[in-house]
């Protein structure tokens, strides 16, 4: 089977429709992030430490990096399974690294000012348990085509290594040969 037939199997009419999902969520969290630092920045008495918005800042950057990808990656026509595999694993570990800073942010952040008059730490124990359910969003949208690509990328690496094992020479074999 050929790369071209691979990719047009069911299991990657599905990848694409989650691919859509994961744009959809990469860029309406770049939205919400990017809105809540144009709410700090209009309410600079919000947040005395610059802390909340270059979090902000950075995970929109970061997910906005998510959409990217999704967006280079709908534009092969034809990919080889290695390549899908490397843009799933770049994608995976991205929505990974996110919610980790979101629920980190959410157990460790102290602000520098007084509890009473900051938002964004008022409702901790919700924040926690938000970040921590939202596992759900990469289990649900990313890592099931990052395990689908690995499979097809390992299938693929198997092909490869089964047609060059019957019609390829190695490099140690001498380019003349001797008789």
């Amino acid at each position: 089977m050929t790369d071209a037939e691979i990719a047009r199997r069911p299991g990657h009419a599905a990848a694409r429709t989650l691919w859509l999902f994961q744009a959809f969520v990469a860029g309406l969290l770049s939205i919400l992030w990017i809105l809540d630092i144009l709410r700090e920045i209009d309410h600079p008495s919000y947040g005395s430490d610059g802390y909340p918005a270059s979090k902000d800042l950075l995970l929109a950057i970061l997910a906005a990096i998510i959409m990217y990808t999704v967006i280079v990656q709908w534009q092969y026509s034809d990919p080889h399974p290695k390549i899908i595999a490397k843009f799933e694993l770049a994608k995976g570990l991205l929505a990974t690294v996110i919610w980790l800073w979101v629920l980190l942010d959410a157990i460790f952040y102290i602000p520098s000012h007084p509890y009473y008059y900051d938002p964004y730490c008022r409702y901790r124990a919700v924040r926690i348990k938000f970040s921590a359910i939202s596992i759900a969003i990469p289990c649900i949208f990313f890592y099931p085509t990052m395990l689908w690509s690995a499979r097809v990328a390992r299938r693929a690496i198997k092909q490869d290594t089964a047609i060059d094992d019957g019609t390829a020479a190695g490099e140690n074999t001498p380019l003349l040969r001797g008789g």
